[in-house]
């Protein structure tokens, strides 16, 4: 319910700014790559593929969006857009063990963050097909699980992470083509807040960027 108020605020006020009416709107997907900062963390590929890791297809971020856009001035576009993505990222080494507490060894695993992000820009014009923007949003975490099954045989291979706040804001920056129907973006957004809640915040810090590949189809 949180998550669900947070972005209904954040567009009804998107879309006043808008007006009523010549919007277009698209639908869209996109392929994401998490970049950490300030930890051990490591980038994982959209699409890719490792012959010791199971299974051998690594499959990355990626998500479904909805995005508006309208004219503004001569020069100007507001846009506002809100997706629901996944997120990957190789994770710091975890030491595991077994059942009678004997080390089994150090384990790099995955994580897979859910998340409900948005964002606000207003763009201008280089061309008639070619703008750039920024402006502001956030994401909102939903899930975010770490798993270690790709390189270790061991029962419990996910755990739930929830040592990660709610909301993180972000500054988008964005390339955007408008190619008759089709919007072609490209987005970097950068996280502004250490993403560890209280008391791990206290003593260590994750802070990432996110970089989005958006292919968008116009609906109207």
């Amino acid at each position: 319910m949180k998550i669900f108020l947070a972005v209904v605020f954040i567009l009804c006020t998107s879309f006043s700014a808008f007006g009523q009416s010549d919007i277009q709107y698209f639908i869209s997907i996109n392929g994401n790559l998490y970049l950490p900062f300030n930890s051990g963390k490591q980038i994982y590929p959209i699409l890719g593929y490792d012959p010791g890791a199971d299974p051998k297809i690594l499959l990355g971020g990626f998500g479904v969006g909805f995005t508006a856009v309208k004219e503004w001035k001569d020069k100007f576009l507001l846009k506002a857009q809100v997706n629901t993505s996944r997120h990957a990222y190789w994770d710091e080494p975890m030491e595991m063990k077994d059942a009678n507490n004997n080390p089994l060894g150090s384990y790099v695993g995955k994580s897979v963050d859910y998340v409900l992000g948005t964002t606000v820009t207003l763009q201008y014009r280089l061309t008639n097909k070619v703008a750039i923007g920024t402006g502001f949003g956030g994401d909102f975490m939903v899930l975010s699980v770490y798993d270690f099954s790709t390189f270790a045989s061991v029962d419990d291979q996910k755990i739930r992470n929830n040592y990660y706040k709610f909301f993180t804001p972000v500054i988008p920056l964005e390339l955007s083509f408008y190619l008759n129907k089709v919007l072609v973006n490209l987005r970097y957004e950068q996280g502004l807040v250490n993403r560890y809640r209280k008391p791990l915040a206290d003593y260590e810090k994750d802070n990432y960027g996110l970089l989005v590949f958006e292919f968008g189809y116009r609906l109207k």
